[in-house]
């Protein structure tokens, strides 16, 4: 189950340290990475990544990808 936050339609929240890929593909991951708590945006799915928006505490909005499991989302296959 994801920890979805209540009022916010498409707001989850991280649920352990998670690194941000610039492509939706493992090989892909930058040295950035969210923290258990924060919130995303999910914008889209493709290959188990989300791609996100994370708006920092300046207001600077950071797209990424995401991978599912950062949110528990992952759907078996």
């Amino acid at each position: 189950m994801s920890k979805k936050v209540v009022g916010y339609e498409n707001s989850y929240n991280i649920i352990m340290k998670s690194h941000l890929f610039d492509k939706p593909d493992i090989n892909n991951m930058t040295n950035m990475y969210l923290i258990k708590g924060d919130i995303v945006d999910l914008v889209r799915s493709q290959n188990k990544f989300y791609e996100i928006n994370y708006t920092t505490k300046k207001n600077k909005i950071i797209k990424k990808w995401l991978h599912c499991s950062a949110i528990d989302a992952c759907i078996s296959d």
